[in-house]
């Protein structure tokens, strides 16, 4: 930066060359720099900061195998309750044909005819023994989740 004399402390030499140059190259400069950051500005969403709470311990969310184990037990529990569903219904229609079979052979025993036995009864009394014995099974068989 030069001195200026200091009979002249507020004259420019040659004001008129310099001044306006200069003061357009500030606009410029500063038309550019509002067109870059410009584009920047209107392309980033804003940001909103959330803010965050402490978990505590029991209201954690399970990872994701944790999830998909549970998924999978959910699923299985559905399986065995529609398979215990299925097992019930089965016992009680090998009961009712159960009963049924034995009030057949009931009358047909109690009916004053031949002394011996014939081969139908012998037959009913054989499908009631299976019946049974499968009635039997199934009773015992559970079908659970765990």
């Amino acid at each position: 930066m030069k001195i200026l004399p200091l009979s002249r402390p507020f004259a420019f030499r040659s004001t008129f060359k310099q001044g306006p140059l200069f003061v357009t190259a500030l606009f410029v400069a500063a038309g550019f720099a509002t067109l870059r950051s410009s584009p920047q500005q209107a392309s980033q969403a804003p940001q909103y900061i959330e803010k965050s709470y402490p978990v505590l311990p029991g209201n954690e969310w399970p990872d994701k195998n944790a999830q998909m184990q549970m998924r999978r037990k959910q699923n299985a529990n559905k399986t065995f309750e529609t398979a215990n569903l299925e097992r019930k219904h089965q016992i009680d229609t090998d009961t009712e044909e159960l009963v049924r079979l034995a009030r057949e052979l009931k009358s047909a025993v109690d009916k004053p005819a031949d002394s011996a036995l014939s081969t139908d009864l012998t037959r009913k009394a054989e499908l009631i023994e299976r019946l049974a014995h499968g009635l039997k099974e199934k009773m015992k068989l559970t079908v659970s989740g765990t």
